[in-house]
């Protein structure tokens, strides 16, 4: 690439100069000797002043102009390169995250979330025992569990729970099995549905497997699309049925975003 620096401006003009000087010396040589100053010898170096002038001038231009040029289009050149090598970063950043997403979600193959359970009121210096709350709730709709069975669980901190259909902070689960979890995602809506008590004390309350951001986004989406008739997510794998989908065929499987493209997306 040419580098326009003050040496590169400086050696230019320099040979512009010499060039156009030797052009007039031999153009002087080439006067006959009353046009070298038996005539008019005030108009003729003024004359050739201007030649001199007019030449180095039309030569400057042409060669910042082609300096210009060169630069220019190694510098375009150097852009595109440089766009290529972003794309193909942002394409690897894009697989790097599937890949970390993946590994999250598979961390959470025994967890479980349950949304609007009602947080106590409590005295100062106490606080939930949220494994125990999450018993009680489980036992209400009937369903045998022990805290022993129960390996963490927490509230989730949300940022603006006042503006979310969510009335109190969502309670994330870990139980010590994988088939205890199994079991209670499979018996709960069947439970919550039959068990009318418990629908009147807890008529919002609402379990799903234990989503990674990402999935959670992509499947909250997915409910909300008027394409898809209904949605649901199995280990970690969203499924989804499209508006008018024939009943033999098996539903969509999106375990990447690349997999949209099965519903449509882009």
């Amino acid at each position: 690439m040419s580098n326009i620096t003050y040496d590169s401006i400086t050696a230019i003009v320099n040979n512009v100069i010499t060039e156009q000087i030797t052009g007039i010396k031999q153009h002087m040589n080439g006067l006959t000797p009353k046009e070298k100053g038996t005539g008019n010898t005030v108009y003729v170096p003024l004359e050739l002043c201007e030649k001199l002038l007019n030449r180095v001038t039309s030569s400057l231009t042409g060669e910042f102009t082609k300096m210009h040029e060169d630069s220019n289009s190694d510098l375009m050149s150097k852009i595109k390169d440089l766009e290529q090598a972003l794309e193909l970063t942002n394409r690897e950043l894009i697989e790097t995250k599937i890949v970390i997403d993946k590994q999250n979600q598979y961390g959470r193959r025994e967890m479980i979330r349950i949304y609007n359970i009602p947080e106590p009121t409590l005295s100062a210096g106490s606080y939930e025992c949220v494994e125990q709350t999450v018993v009680d709730v489980l036992k209400e709709t009937g369903m045998d569990i022990d805290v022993d069975m129960i390996a963490s669980a927490q509230r989730i901190p949300m940022r603006n729970i006042t503006n979310s259909k969510l009335k109190s902070k969502p309670i994330t689960f870990k139980l010590n099995r994988r088939f205890v979890r199994n079991n209670i995602l499979r018996q709960q809506k069947s439970l919550m549905r039959q068990n009318t008590t418990f629908k009147a004390a807890h008529p919002d309350v609402f379990m799903t497997e234990d989503l990674t951001p990402l999935r959670q986004c992509i499947s909250y989406k997915l409910r909300i699309d008027d394409n898809i008739e209904k949605c649901w997510s199995i280990d970690g794998r969203i499924k989804c049925v499209k508006v008018g989908q024939p009943e033999a065929e098996k539903p969509i499987t999106i375990d990447t975003p690349h997999d949209l493209s099965k519903v449509g997306w882009t």
